[in-house]
């Protein structure tokens, strides 16, 4: 297959590692908005994220993986492209472990060390970050990200947006909402709203408030 990298962070260099170490399987565009035109380089083409789309037509058995980190941003380039999912793939690295009964959806990377487990589903365009757990039966939104060493225990629910911190934890059958972060190190114990943050252990939820602070709900 032909990638086409959509993007130009941190998060696209361990991509570019994953693709690079499976053979034939070869990188044949980068795209990003500081090139202002598209033009050739060897091999691989380089041009605005807008090319995609002349890209996916020109090169053969081209997909895109959208290679950000922030998953507002990730969420923005995919409204932006507005292309069919057929257009893009994931990309699991083959010193990961995923269940032959995990669903993975289109666009989503997961990293090396990353494990998941028996019917985990996990939508469009997530990040399974490095040495990450995703249990059993989670159930994971698509534009998600779950940083290294982060564990979801079984039956976990994390919706659309959701950032969970590198070492937290949520334990069994909690859900967090929409768009809401699990701070690094965290303990979840209980749902948590959307929008809202988790921080410590035991966590505590700080909500997000119309003046675009947070205030602390106290509840655990």
């Amino acid at each position: 297959m032909n990638y086409i990298l959509v993007g130009d962070d941190g998060h696209s260099k361990v991509v570019k590692d994953m693709i690079e170490s499976t053979a034939p399987d070869r990188i044949a565009a980068y795209l990003d908005n500081r090139y202002e035109k598209l033009f050739k380089k060897g091999d691989i083409y380089y041009g605005p994220i807008a090319a995609a789309k002349s890209l996916l037509s020109h090169v053969f058995c081209a997909r895109l993986v959208i290679t950000i980190s922030d998953n507002l941003t990730r969420k923005t380039v995919v409204n932006q492209l507005n292309l069919a999912d057929d257009c893009y793939t994931s990309v699991i690295s083959k010193r990961a472990i995923v269940s032959p009964n995990a669903e993975i959806g289109v666009g989503t990377v997961v990293m090396p060390g990353a494990i998941v487990n028996a019917e985990a589903k996990i939508g469009k365009h997530g990040i399974i970050n490095t040495a990450s757990v995703v249990e059993h039966d989670c159930h994971i939104d698509d534009f998600v990200q779950i940083s290294p060493r982060a564990c979801l225990t079984s039956g976990v629910k994390v919706n659309q947006g959701v950032l969970v911190g590198a070492n937290a934890t949520v334990i069994p059958d909690v859900e967090i909402g929409r768009w809401a972060v699990v701070g690094a190190g965290a303990t979840v114990t209980a749902d948590v709203p959307e929008f809202a943050q988790a921080l410590a252990v035991p966590a505590r939820v700080y909500k997000k408030e119309k003046g675009g602070g947070f205030n602390t709900n106290a509840s655990y």
